[in-house]
């Protein structure tokens, strides 16, 4: 069991708590889910199910796929006007909240 995991996206990553990616995980999931009801897209799912093996295995780190087209980067990943409509986003805005309140 770990205590941290890396995360990598395009070749950079960094460490990060294992609780945090955890927690993080948890959130991503569940925003991924809500976006992609109804649509019923395959590599949504597929990322869905991944992220759900990766949030129990604590040795697996956390690769965010690299070949994903554009579409399907701005449906996951935070727009690069800092919109949070995205789920990676919102998740990690609602991972932070958790894990850093006092």
């Amino acid at each position: 069991m770990s205590i941290t995991r890396f995360v990598q996206y395009r070749g950079a990553g960094f460490w990060a708590s294992d609780f945090i990616v955890g927690v993080f995980l948890k959130h991503l999931i569940d925003r991924a889910s809500q976006h992609g009801e109804g649509k019923a897209s395959s590599w949504l799912n597929d990322c869905i199910s991944e992220w759900r093996v990766i949030a129990v295995v604590s040795d697996y780190g956390l690769v965010f796929d690299s070949t994903w087209s554009e579409e399907k980067r701005q449906i996951i990943l935070p727009s690069r006007s800092g919109g949070a409509s995205q789920p990676i986003q919102r998740a990690w805005n609602d991972a932070g909240r958790i894990v850093f309140q006092t």
